[in-house]
């Protein structure tokens, strides 16, 4: 995780990490990540109190159906915005586009309140009041997941059949060398990031699946462990 402190160390870290572009990121209520694309001057004067966000982020489902009736404290009387502000200690470069970094952030009012049912807000509250009563929090994943040659457009095209998996053996074999060799572009990319977000992994394999692969993650603080899904989507 970079250590940025004040202006000079922000402006450092992104002119070391040629980054033009921003991307930032913070979990929907269902889960999708939710975020921006900032040009390099609109993040810069987003910090520190975050960029708006319209507060209807926080009230539609996975589908886009707006709930007009869930109206929690800190909705605005009519539509209005939030803000999601950046948590500078989790910027990564993308690794895929070399002018691309990722943030993730936080709900917040236009006040620079907690929101109450911003995700990551509640995690932080949960772990802090666990910590309050003398227990500490680790968290954990197994990840299995399965990898296509198929881009998501091409899958759409074809119905999600007929997909065609990373893997060199149509055995339904585990811990298969050649399998994972497949998988490794990818990995490696996933790994790259955990690794600048300092979350550590322990192994990764072939599973039986076809194009199968799990992940496993060393236990640590459940903030830093969550953005995960965030960072490698």
């Amino acid at each position: 995780m970079p250590e940025i402190h004040n202006t000079e160390d922000l402006l450092e870290w992104l002119d070391l990490n040629h980054a033009t572009r921003v991307r930032t990121q913070a979990a929907s209520l269902d889960g999708p990540a939710l975020g921006k694309y900032l040009n390099r001057p609109k993040f810069l004067k987003s910090v520190p109190e975050g960029h708006s966000i319209a507060d209807m982020a926080l009230a539609m489902d996975m589908g886009g159906f707006p709930y007009l009736s869930f109206w929690s404290e800190f909705r605005n009387e009519a539509l209005g915005d939030i803000y999601l502000k950046p948590d500078l200690s989790t910027l990564c470069p993308d690794g895929q586009d070399p002018n691309l970094v990722n943030c993730i952030g936080d709900f917040v009012s236009v006040h620079g309140e907690p929101i109450n049912v911003c995700p990551r807000g509640a995690l932080k509250r949960l772990t802090a009041e666990l910590a309050a009563r003398g227990y500490s929090v680790k968290a954990t994943f197994e990840l299995e997941f399965f990898l296509f040659h198929d881009s998501y457009a091409e899958a759409r095209i074809k119905g999600y059949r007929q997909l065609r998996p990373t893997r060199s053996s149509a055995l339904q074999n585990i811990y298969h060398l050649r399998n994972a060799y497949h998988a490794k572009p990818f990995m490696d990319a996933a790994l790259h990031r955990l690794e600048k977000l300092g979350i550590e992994w322990e192994a990764w394999s072939d599973e039986e699946g076809p194009g199968q692969v799990e992940l496993n993650l060393a236990p640590s603080d459940p903030v830093t462990t969550a953005p995960f899904s965030l960072m490698v989507t």
